[in-house]
């Protein structure tokens, strides 16, 4: 059965650290893409799809799950 993200990133918040790599898994390669077909670069797309789980990760405590994750994710993107 597949988790939902909003109980990923509870569990996440809660200290399992192990659901970070599944969030990872499961979104890196949309926001890779998106990334690269803004910047059209290669190290540009992997250093801000870094950053941007870098975000996620500091700000897994304040996830409510309202919002889709992967809306969230897509918005911290810097361009």
């Amino acid at each position: 059965m597949t988790q939902t993200d909003e109980n990923i990133m509870k569990a996440f918040a809660a200290g399992d650290i192990k659901k970070a790599s599944m969030l990872f898994d499961r979104y890196h390669v949309n926001v890779y893409n998106y990334l690269m077909k803004v910047n059209q670069n290669r190290m540009v797309a992997e250093d801000s799809t870094q950053n941007v789980f870098e975000k996620m990760i500091k700000c897994k405590s304040s996830f409510q799950g309202q919002n889709n994750l992967k809306v969230l994710l897509m918005d911290t993107v810097e361009i």
